[in-house]
């Protein structure tokens, strides 16, 4: 690997890194997502590796790609994952990032066992850290002209790597605001007879009690309940449908780490499955049939 114009940042061999991941092997494999997926890899100086080879659906040039990582080089904050370099090779792209021994925050959220060593207060400084991150983010892309693209600005923040632009991104972080309260991932939440959705189910508690209910049962004993009807009520502001309604990161950073009066959400557009919907690859939103669903 050689050093390019970007201080601190390499340009990987591709051989180099089919090495370290052991060509990519299933055992290597962390994760999937919509850009691409993920694999753990060890350098030959020991030094272990998380790599995130993009999918060719990316669509992305050579020249275009270099500007991004360009742009993610600049980003250095506490609370984002720091880039090592890159690789381009043909029509392969691959970011490569710092390994992160403790893994993301889905693994202790939706584990029955781990998630208790996440009171409400460590769960508060989550929230808070991503937002401080999405806010470094957000003042970096404007002082260098750009705008987030995609997932290869927000997966530095910890783990769900969502979103097309700054509003998108946030409505993304509200949905991971109300899965860090409840410890419900979304996609498999179902809730009563109705089959309510956790957007549902958190405006429900929101309007219902303020939103406390929504916090898990296991921590209640851990938490001040303004704290968690305050960041339930954020999370509604994030989620809402028009992208106009929802906080900028800045305001989103306000909200979260003072006691500023918060706008009222207006009731968010949930997204219903049936198995009869799910088995034609329908879906209802509000009563409205749809035949796809998107990043919003």
């Amino acid at each position: 690997m050689e050093p390019q114009d970007v201080s601190g940042l390499y340009f990987f061999e591709m051989h180099t890194i089919q090495t370290a991941t052991n060509n990519f092997s299933l055992s290597n494999k962390l994760g999937q997502g919509g850009f691409g997926s993920v694999y753990k890899g060890k350098l030959q100086d020991g030094k272990e590796i998380a790599v995130k080879r993009l999918s060719s659906s990316s669509g992305q040039g050579k020249e275009e790609f270099t500007n991004e990582i360009v742009l993610i080089s600049k980003l250095q904050h506490k609370n984002l994952v720091r880039i090592l370099g890159c690789c381009i090779e043909g029509e392969e792209r691959l970011l490569v990032y710092e390994f992160m021994l403790n893994k993301s925050l889905d693994t202790f959220l939706f584990d029955s066992t781990k998630r208790l060593e996440l009171d409400w207060p460590k769960r508060l400084n989550i929230i808070q850290g991503i937002a401080r991150g999405a806010s470094s983010i957000s003042t970096v892309t404007h002082t260098q002209g750009h705008s987030p693209r995609s997932e290869e600005d927000i997966c530095l923040l910890s783990m769900h790597g969502l979103g097309c632009s700054l509003r998108n991104d946030i409505y993304s972080f509200g949905v991971l605001l109300l899965e860090i309260i409840s410890g419900e991932k979304i996609s498999r939440f179902s809730y009563g007879e109705e089959e309510k959705t956790l957007l549902a189910y958190a405006w429900e508690s929101w309007s219902e009690n303020g939103g406390v209910g929504l916090l898990h049962q296991d921590l209640a004993d851990s938490c001040h309940q303004s704290e968690v009807g305050r960041c339930v009520q954020i999370g509604l502001l994030c989620v809402q449908h028009q992208p106009a309604d929802r906080p900028n990161t800045l305001e989103l950073l306000s909200m979260l780490t003072t006691k500023s009066d918060l706008p009222s959400p207006k009731q968010p557009t949930f997204v219903v499955h049936t198995r009869v919907e799910e088995s034609q690859g329908l879906i209802t939103v509000n009563e409205i049939t749809q035949s796809v669903i998107e990043g919003r």
